[in-house]
């Protein structure tokens, strides 16, 4: 039976010479990645899950369930050698664990308030204003149902200043390129200058 070579073990599916992708995609709420099959190489054309399962077996990880866990991420620093040394024989079992890089480089970015943390000798207050009175403002026009909205009056002036510059850059080019056309009175006949 040499007609179906080229298409999952010799199921007759219509799917030949189709080569299908496995890649991620946002779910339907936006809320979370699954993976799933597709029929072009981009991952632009979803097609059904159930071709993995017909070709290797078994269902498709993540399909069904989020590849991102939706929990809080250690920023306990991991150790590479798994504690083998035993920390240079102190024997403290991990009571002095270190903060991993990516989480420090996140504290040291991110907006702080510590006006009221009494063990910090510098307390960065840089972020307290936008914490206290901004946040809570945008939180209670998210729950009255407040939904922004790009306005036309802020295109209508865009537009209006792009018009505007290349006008005035119209203007400076004709000005500089006609400034060889000047009059020079004293070059008239029978002009005297007194």
């Amino acid at each position: 039976n040499n007609n179906n070579n080229n298409n999952n073990n010799g199921n007759n599916n219509n799917n030949n010479n189709v080569q299908y992708s496995v890649g991620p995609y946002c779910a339907d709420s936006g809320k979370s990645i699954k993976l799933g099959v597709f029929s072009d190489e981009t991952c632009q054309t979803k097609a059904s899950d159930e071709i993995f399962a017909s070709a290797y077996g078994i269902t498709l990880p993540y399909s069904e369930s989020t590849i991102i866990d939706g929990g809080c991420v250690s920023c306990k620093q991991q150790d590479d050698d798994n504690n083998n040394n035993n920390n240079n024989g102190n024997n403290n079992n991990g009571n002095n664990a270190e903060v991993s890089e990516s989480c420090e480089a996140l504290y040291m970015d991110s907006g702080k308030c510590e006006e009221n943390v009494s063990v910090i000798s510098y307390p960065n207050t840089q972020a307290c204003t936008y914490m206290h009175s901004v946040l809570p403002s945008f939180e209670q026009l998210e729950a009255n149902g407040y939904v922004h909205k790009s306005g036309k009056t802020a295109q209508v002036f865009a537009w209006v200043w792009f018009i505007s510059t290349c006008g005035l850059a119209y203007y400076i080019y004709d000005l500089t390129n006609n400034s060889s056309k000047t009059v020079e009175l004293s070059k008239q006949e029978g002009g005297n200058i007194a």
